[in-house]
């Protein structure tokens, strides 16, 4: 790009600081300053254009490559003129710069070019690129001041009301450059609108004044200008004028509209969109002439902003004496109040400029508020804005020192809290030392403050005035507990040592220096008070003593350094708290560990009978309750089972910290200290916590933990070595004692009622035309069908009683399918034996001991479920079954919608009265057998067809079909959707469950075992239960059967038990170890952590030390450091 381009587009883009920079070396940059760097950058853009120019017209022949838009910006008329009898094409073509001919010829004011341009049909109202911000040659020409181009475009009728993209007119344009020339052509040959408005409201007049262009304002006033117009941000002419300081521009805008006759004091006092009105601008911006213009023509030197501030208050805010005094030798009032109740001398308190106090109060100010206001009063605020040199003054002038704001404090008070060490200073010397002991409305006194700050320069000053140290503030705190609260040592040590009494002071709630220390945990203040004499085990009124305060802190350290006194270890506040179930109730790891290894009292519980794990339980501290079961008292804090509470801490953890739970698990399985290959070897299991025995559950419930394990998904502690012995174990007492035992009584009751099903069955083929069969003859006689009929009826009774029990103490838990199937099988068969009482035929005698045998052995099926190890099968079924269950209604709408179809098409009923057939006897016959007769047949065989029953030839070859073509269509899609894919979707899907059961066939034999030793429990007395209960198991494993009764019980045992498990005791003890080696692990890399925070805090440490060596005079100290 050439360097006219360049300027046109910075220019264009207002970006004349941006691109200054661009060329230069960064390091040419640095070197210079702002002025140096603009010099260089001339010099360095002036010697490229030189050295191009002398390139282009030496060493090439510049007319070879001249293009028109070159030739226009350059002033090449001739090049233009025989570019033009050429017939040059790109008149009115855009460059890449977005900008056409006329553009150039515009900026550079060549008159010429641009009529020669017109003549060839140039567009005079066209459009630059978007990078030019949409701009047209007039516009241009009004902006860089081009006259003479401005005047012929207008002669030639260009439309001087274009607009750019910020919606400006070429008027705007030449009354912000301040082009006088360009702005009397536009007015008076274009007949521009002098009051036009852009995308924001603005008028050529806005842009005149804000750049205070005077000549331009008198010309566009000259033409009706409008000065009283507000531009979106609610700024006139006159506000711009004001808010920048052109005061000449100021006055011609007023001088012009009161000829005018509209109210200058109307267009000064408007506000704009911040509230702000002309005086208000002009004395903000500290332009004194401007105000003495708005001020001369009528300002209101009382008018407020939003927030009430007048230009006084303003005027005061920012420091501008001559302009406030000008405001107050024109009437400004100087008792105003702005919406915060602040009057001018409060803002000028605030800031400190003691010049404009002195004439304010030479007006007539108050110098303190009124008596029992409590309104702020000019020493306050500079107190609190740290003004020494303004407080002397106000103190100087009168102002009393004993002043209170609302909350009762003095200056004293504001000085100490804002830690300004000199105000308070002019304080005390000016008569102060009265004001030592003031109380706030909270009776805390200045040393209160200077405590709570903790400003040790302060805290000397006040006590070397004479401040008391032992006062009290509403809470009965004294400065020295603040100081402590704070942890800062110097200060404790200075009130300390100025009453030393004041170390056992205490507060409403009793509590003294020493319990402010250990709740926040300052280890150096808590030192130096033990030092000092504080009662170790002190107590406040919750009966907390200082150690329960640290535990509660979590500060390690400090509750070491209270037991090393002496503390008293398992001492308890009013609620039965200790310092160990603090710890536990925040989750204070650290303190726990530390409070169990100097032997604190794991046993002991609070008020609403809570240890230390159910309390870290309770609050959810999974690492808390990891240390306590870690260390070897955790049995102490490990109960069974609490009978206040009936709490059970496996239990809780189960549900909410399975891995602490797996490490209590651990801890319960015993290895014998023989070697693993010794005979004598032997690993016990104690059952304790995971099945307790009934008598300590306080509701008689028994606590099953593996049914717990299953409710909450933790397979992971299903599958721990303990649960599978105590599995093992359960089932070998009651799988071999009860549920065999059940399931063979059940298996007799079933069989029993299938012979009798046999029997009937033999009684209905049995008439006089037909002989009895021999075999059927010696068993179903009447007399013993009779004693069958009543020993199913009993055992169909008591079973049926069975339920009833188990329904009434199970209430809606006990709809089940087990339960609904033995209610189905046993409700049934009493039916079918005795249906005389309730009008049933024979042949309904039938149905009902049908239903009660289906029943019977799916309940069978329920059985091997729960009993056999090939029970996995069933679940296998009943999961399909379930799956089928779910696309069971995509099914039927297919199957209903194919039945539909196929009643119309394939019922031969509807094909002979299609076919006009003759319907004789044998057609007849052939209807009645016809599946497809009734919408219920027609279900019933789409069914059997959708599992293979086709029959192609029977229905389409055999038999004739009123519409063939279209049977056939829809016997094609029938057999692509039902039989292929849907029968193969289910397929799949059965298949994908079984797998998925396949894959966890051990978690679903053991999560049976489960449910039914559970439910074996629930159903079971607790005589019963008392009498199966095992609380521990011991295995041998190396020691071999000696005996062949021995061998045969081992086999048992191992049949019963089914497959062994892939976990073993070796697992968990494995675990176990690794998970301490873990925690080793962890601490270990807190230390590295610690180390290198240490090591990186010393980094920090010397490169600071070196910095200040480095300020100091002399190099010998650094030389030392860096060899050191």
């Amino acid at each position: 790009m050439n360097r006219s381009t360049t300027v046109l587009l910075r220019d264009l883009d207002e970006e004349d600081k941006s691109q200054e920079n661009q060329g230069l070396p960064l390091s040419l940059l640095r070197q210079f300053s702002t002025k140096e760097r603009g010099v260089a950058r001339r010099r360095q853009t002036m010697t490229s254009i030189l050295r191009r120019s002398i390139s282009d017209s030496v060493e090439r022949n510049l007319c070879y490559r001249v293009g028109l838009h070159q030739a226009c910006r350059d002033g090449l008329i001739d090049i233009v003129r025989a570019l033009q009898q050429r017939g040059v094409p790109t008149i009115n073509t855009l460059d890449k710069d977005g900008l056409a001919p006329i553009h150039y010829a515009a900026r550079y004011d060549h008159e010429e070019i641009v009529q020669l341009l017109i003549e060839g049909g140039a567009d005079l109202d066209i459009f630059s690129g978007c990078e030019s911000k949409f701009t047209t040659p007039l516009q241009i020409a009004a902006r860089f001041n081009s006259p003479a181009t401005a005047r012929l475009l207008v002669l030639n009728g260009v439309d001087v009301a274009k607009q750019s993209s910020y919606g400006q007119q070429a008027l705007h344009y030449a009354a912000r450059r301040g082009n006088l020339k360009v702005v009397q052509v536009l007015l008076r040959e274009g007949k521009a609108e002098v009051n036009a408005e852009d995308n924001e409201n603005s008028t050529p007049l806005h842009a005149a004044s804000q750049e205070g262009k005077l000549d331009v304002v008198e010309i566009l006033l000259q033409y009706g200008a409008d000065p009283s117009l507000s531009d979106n941000d609610g700024y006139t002419a006159v506000h711009l004028a004001a808010k920048d300081g052109y005061d000449d521009v100021l006055e011609k805008l007023l001088s012009t509209a009161k000829t005018c006759g509209v109210s200058c004091p109307a267009i000064l006092n408007k506000m704009d969109n911040d509230a702000n009105s002309c005086l208000h601008l002009a004395v903000r911006h500290g332009h004194i002439k401007s105000a003495e213009v708005c001020i001369k023509y009528g300002a209101d030197t009382c008018a407020v902003q939003d927030d009430l501030s007048s230009p006084l208050h303003v005027a005061c805010v920012n420091g501008y004496y001559e302009i406030a005094k000008l405001l107050l030798l024109n009437g400004a009032n100087i008792h105003d109040e702005d919406a915060e109740g602040m009057t001018p001398i409060l803002r000028a308190s605030l800031t400190g400029n003691v010049e404009i106090l002195d004439l304010l109060l030479s007006e007539g100010a108050d110098i303190s508020s009124e008596e029992n206001t409590y309104s702020p009063s000019p020493l306050m605020c500079a107190v609190k804005r740290g003004h020494p040199n303004a407080v002397r003054f106000l103190l100087q002038r009168g102002s009393p020192i004993d002043l209170r704001d609302v909350s009762h404090r003095t200056s004293l008070h504001v000085a100490v809290f804002s830690s300004d060490a000199e105000t308070l200073k002019v304080l005390l010397q000016a008569g102060g030392e009265c004001l030592l002991n003031s109380r706030d409305k909270n009776d805390q006194t200045p040393l209160h403050y200077a405590a709570t700050k903790g400003s040790l320069q302060l805290i000397q000053e006040l006590l070397k005035t004479g401040a008391k140290v032992d006062v009290k503030d509403e809470d009965e705190r004294i400065p020295l507990h603040y100081a402590v609260e704070n942890g800062d040592l110097d200060c404790v040590r200075v009130l300390l040592e100025a009453c030393p009494e004041s170390i056992h002071i205490t507060d409403f709630c009793l509590q003294n220096c020493l319990h402010f220390s250990a709740w926040h945990g300052h280890l150096a203040v808590t030192k130096y008070l033990l030092d000092q004499g504080a009662a170790v085990d002190s107590r406040c009124d919750e009966r907390l003593t200082p150690l329960i305060q640290s535990a509660f802190c979590g500060c390690n350290l400090t509750t070491s350094l209270l037991l090393d006194h002496g503390a008293k270890i398992d001492a308890t506040d009013k609620n039965g708290c200790t310092a160990l179930i603090a710890a536990a109730s925040r989750g204070r790891v650290s303190v726990l560990r530390l409070l169990l290894d100097r032997g604190a009292d794991i046993r002991l519980v609070t008020t609403d009978g809570k240890n230390c794990l159910e309390t870290a339980i309770a609050n959810g501290h999974q690492d808390v309750c990891m240390e306590i079961i870690k260390h070897e008292r955790w049995k102490e804090a490990f109960p069974v089972c609490d009978k206040r509470s009936n709490f059970i801490p496996l239990k809780s953890l189960i549900e909410t910290f399975p891995s602490v739970a797996k490490v209590v698990m651990d801890k319960c399985i015993q290895s014998s200290h023989h070697l693993r290959t010794d005979e004598d070897y032997s690993v016990t299991y104690d059952f304790k916590y995971v099945n307790p025995h009934p008598s300590l559950l306080s509701d008689g419930r028994v606590f099953f933990a593996p049914k717990t394990m299953l409710d909450y998904g933790r397979e992971e502690l299903i599958f721990h070595p303990l649960i599978i012995e105590l599995m093992r174990c359960k089932w070998q007492h009651m799988g071999v004692r009860y549920f065999y035992i059940s399931a063979v009584i059940y298996l007799f009751y079933l069989g029993n009622l299938t012979l009798y099903m046999l029997c009937i069955q033999h009684l209905c083929l049995l008439n006089s035309a037909r002989p009895v069969i021999s075999t059927r003859q010696n068993v179903c006689i009447f007399a013993r069908i009779k004693v069958w009929e009543i020993f199913i009826a009993v055992m169909t009774a008591v079973y049926l009683l069975i339920e009833m029990h188990q329904a009434f103490w199970e209430t809606w838990n006990y709809i089940e399918l087990s339960n609904i199937a033995d209610v189905c099988t046993f409700s049934t068969a009493l039916i079918s034996i005795f249906p005389e009482p309730l009008g049933l035929e024979f042949h309904d005698k039938c149905v009902f001991l049908v239903i009660s045998v289906l029943f019977g052995y799916l309940t069978l099926l329920l059985y091997l479920q729960s009993v056999f190890e090939s029970g996995i099968h069933v679940t296998m079924l009943f999961v399909v079954l379930k799956t089928l269950g779910k696309v069971a209604v995509m099914f039927f709408i297919l199957i209903f919608a194919f039945a539909l179809v196929f009643q119309m098409l394939l019922s031969k009923e509807a094909n002979a009265i299609a076919l006009n057939m003759t319907m004789n006897g044998t057609l007849l016959g052939d209807i009645d057998k016809d599946p497809f007769q009734s919408l219920r047949f027609s279900f019933v065989k789409v069914v059997a067809m959708t599992i293979g029953e086709i029959e192609y030839t029977r229905f389409f070859i055999d038999q004739r079909l009123f519409s063939p073509t279209l049977s056939q269509a829809v016997f094609l899609v029938f057999c692509v959707m039902m039989p292929i894919v849907l029968m193969n979707l289910t397929i799949g899907l059965a298949v994908g469950d079984i797998d998925s059961i396949q894959q966890n066939a051990e978690f679903k034999r053991l999560s049976i075992k489960i449910e039914v030793i559970h439910e074996f429990h629930e159903k079971s007395p607790l005589w019963l239960l008392h009498r199966l209960h095992q609380p521990k198991s011991v295995k041998q494993p190396n020691r071999k059967a000696k005996t062949i009764l021995h061998k045969i019980k081992g086999l048992g045992n191992r049949l019963v038990s089914g497959k062994k498990t892939k976990y073993t005791v070796e697992d968990a003890e494995r675990n176990l170890a690794d998970h301490l080696t873990k925690i080793l692990t962890s601490r270990m890399k807190e230390q590295d952590d610690r180390i290198s925070g240490i090591t990186l805090e010393m980094k920090e440490q010397r490169k600071l030390l070196e910095s200040l060596l480095q300020r100091m005079p002399g190099t010998e100290a650094l030389r030392t450091l860096s060899d050191d």
